[in-house]
């Protein structure tokens, strides 16, 4: 299967869906005027709920046992919102109330009001010594829509309830400063990587696309760690798209590469250079014409030494008797110096860029400085 091939399969297939869980969620609590063996499940309810209501306001409904709340049971009309909110306090009360009541009529159909409530207000007050005077207040802070019928046993009937719903308390909803959550499209080639939004982290990014869901508008800032962090707007109700992909790798510069190793090779030729001068130095035999009691430099004979140059005059000095010529030993260790130097500063910086051209000075002045230093005085 070519890579090609691959990419593209990739690119089609869906993207997994993550939920950031910020928008604000609501109870859906159903009041049935009479319990009827036929109302439907509150699987239907809150499936049309999700169909209908979330997408347009972003409220996440949910039951009440699903968020380890007690169903309240069924309530006196004159104190629903009232004993409804006692209901649904704890340590997950949500931020919203959606209550249906419902009264079955006959052949299936049902006659509904839904009422949004906002939960939030209730929080924290003292003044619920009497039920009356808590239903009006809270009565202020919710808002009902009006009665309608639908068909206890059709789906598409409930989620239009509730579309409904939403397109009719939208100027509530954003007077209580809900607005509709957007999306974040993730594209990336990080797999594991754990993903964060503002901060929060969220888990391990999966392989492929990702997209995130329930997101709050505003501006954003999504990270991948490892992968980096992008800030990016989120519109209500719209898809950013963000990117984390693998930058490609660039070319390791041929010259510098070179270099880097290039550098120890070159020590080792200037060792073999150094070990030839040594051997050329030490070919060159040194005797004197005369007692041997006169001492390895003839000090006290006088006599000239059996040299190469007649005119270098007496004297025991290998250079003097064998001049002119190269200096291996100085030369090799001139090598060594300019390999080490190389090598090393080959190192330094960014891999795909050619040497810099203080590089090349340094290993000249290595080069030629120790080759100078050995030929005036260095030499053994």
């Amino acid at each position: 299967m070519s890579p090609l091939w691959i990419s593209w399969c990739l690119l089609a297939a869906p993207p997994q869906t993550w939920s950031a869980k910020e928008q604000p969620n609501a109870v859906l609590v159903l009041q049935a005027a009479r319990r009827a063996e036929g109302l439907p499940s509150i699987a239907l309810w809150l499936d049309g709920a999700a169909q209908g209501l979330t997408p347009a306001t972003g409220l996440r409904v949910d039951s009440p046992e699903r968020l380890g709340l007690a169903n309240p049971g069924p309530c006196p009309p004159e104190l629903l919102l009232g004993c409804v909110a006692s209901g649904l306090e704890g340590p997950a009360s949500p931020s919203f109330g959606v209550i249906v009541s419902v009264l079955p009529l006959e052949a299936g159909r049902l006659r509904v009001v839904p009422t949004l409530l906002d939960l939030r207000a209730e929080r924290g007050r003292s003044d619920r010594g009497d039920p009356t005077a808590r239903e009006d207040r809270l009565s202020k802070e919710a808002w009902s829509d009006r009665p309608s019928e639908i068909d206890g046993e059709l789906p598409s009937d409930f989620q239009r309830l509730f579309q409904g719903l939403a397109q009719r308390s939208a100027p509530w909803l954003a007077s209580r400063g809900l607005t509709r959550s957007g999306q974040i499209l993730i594209h990336g080639d990080r797999p594991g990587a754990q993903l964060s939004l503002d901060g929060v982290g969220l888990g391990g990014v999966p392989e492929g696309s990702l997209l995130l869901v329930d997101v709050r508008p505003g501006r954003r800032t999504i990270a991948l760690e490892p992968g980096g962090a992008q800030v990016l707007e989120v519109a209500p109700g719209h898809t950013a798209t963000v990117s984390f992909t693998l930058a490609e790798r660039p070319e390791p510069n041929t010259l510098r590469q070179g270099l880097r190793y290039g550098g120890p090779a070159l020590v080792a030729v200037g060792a073999a250079v150094v070990a030839l001068g040594i051997l050329q130095r030490q070919s060159v035999i040194r005797a004197c014409v005369g007692r041997p009691e006169g001492g390895a430099d003839c000090a006290d004979l006088g006599n000239p030494t059996l040299g190469l140059d007649a005119q270098a005059g007496p004297s025991t000095d290998p250079s003097i008797v064998n001049p002119g010529g190269l200096d291996l030993y100085g030369l090799g260790l001139g090598l060594s110096a300019a390999g080490l130097t190389a090598g090393a500063l080959a190192w330094w910086g960014d891999e795909a860029q050619d040497p810099p051209w203080w590089l090349w000075v340094a290993s000249a002045v290595a080069l030629f400085g120790v080759y100078g230093v050995v030929h005036v005085g260095g030499r053994p």
